[in-house]
C-alpha cells in the first residue's frame, strides 16, 4: 500500500523500470529507428551493468533503508532483498544511455533517454528503496560502464544525416 498520492509516481517508476523494460524497449526502438550501432552498444551497456552490479552489491552488502529516510518516509510495497549499494535500476539506466547518445541522430531521443534515467535515480530514493548515496555513486559507475562501451564500439566514421 502506498502512503500517500505523492509517493505514487516513484512506486510506480521504480516498478516499471525493473527488469530492464526500459531498456530493452529503448533497444527496439533504436532498431526501428535504424540505429543499429546504438542498440548494440546499450546491450552491451545494460549486460555489463549487471555484471558489476552483481559483484558490487555481494563486495559491498549495503544495508537498504528500512523503516524511514531522514524526512521520515517509510518504504512503500515489497522491500527489495538485495543490497542497497549499488542501484542496479540507476546504473543500468546511466550505462545504457551513456553507451548510445553521441551514436543517435535525434537530440530529443537522447534527451529522452537522459530525462528517464535521472527520474529512474530519483525515484529510488523517492521510493525508498536506496540512500542517496547510493543512487550518486551508481551514477558514476554507470557513466564510466557506459563511457568504456562507447571506446569497445567506437561511433561510426560516416557522417549519417540527422533525421528530420
Amino acid at each position: 500500500m502506498v502512503a500517500s498520492t505523492g509517493r505514487r509516481a516513484p512506486v510506480v517508476v521504480s516498478s516499471l523500470s525493473n527488469h530492464q523494460k526500459p531498456w530493452l524497449a529503448a533497444t527496439v526502438v533504436l532498431l526501428v529507428l535504424g540505429e543499429r550501432r546504438a542498440a548494440a552498444r546499450g546491450l552491451m551497456a545494460v549486460a555489463a551493468a549487471g555484471a558489476v552490479n552483481g559483484v558490487l552489491k555481494n563486495l559491498v552488502d549495503r544495508r537498504r533503508p528500512q523503516t524511514s529516510d531522514s524526512a521520515g518516509r517509510a518504504p512503500s510495497g515489497d522491500p527489495p532483498h538485495s543490497a542497497s549499494f549499488p542501484s542496479g535500476h540507476t546504473i543500468t539506466a546511466v550505462a545504457f544511455t551513456a553507451a548510445v547518445t553521441d551514436e543517435l541522430r535525434h537530440p530529443l531521443l537522447a534527451a529522452a533517454l537522459a530525462s528517464m534515467a535521472a527520474a529512474i535515480g530519483l525515484a529510488r530514493v523517492a521510493a525508498v528503496r536506496h540512500w542517496p548515496t547510493d543512487i550518486a555513486g551508481s551514477v558514476v559507475i554507470g557513466a564510466v560502464g557506459g563511457l568504456a562501451t562507447r571506446r569497445l564500439v567506437p561511433a561510426s566514421r560516416v557522417p549519417r544525416p540527422p533525421l528530420p
